[in-house]
């Protein structure tokens, strides 16, 4: 029997994130402009690179490089009020 693949955390949020920006998206396409294609475009590349980068092992730590991309991808979600609520722990500011 294979092994179940398993993934990163970091790719499952970003998954999440992307449906919520899915969700909002649908519920008013008005929004879509070329921040948020650009914002899309940064969450689609920045995935394709965490997944080619923990293949192997979900458990890795990401490098600095992946680490200041997933933070910018989620300072600009926060600017352009697409980081949804439920993802925001509490006591923690939003930007």
């Amino acid at each position: 029997m294979p092994t179940p693949i398993t993934d990163h955390p970091s790719l499952l949020f970003l998954e999440a994130l992307m449906g919520h920006i899915d969700e909002v998206l649908i519920q008013d396409p008005t929004l879509m402009c070329p921040r948020i294609e650009n914002l899309l475009e940064d969450i689609i590349d920045l995935d394709c690179d965490l997944l080619l980068h923990t293949v192997d092992s979900p458990r890795t730590l990401l490098t600095d490089e992946l680490k200041t991309r997933y933070n910018d991808v989620m300072q600009t979600c926060r600017r352009l009020g697409m980081y949804p609520d439920w993802l925001t722990p509490e006591g923690v500011k939003k930007v």
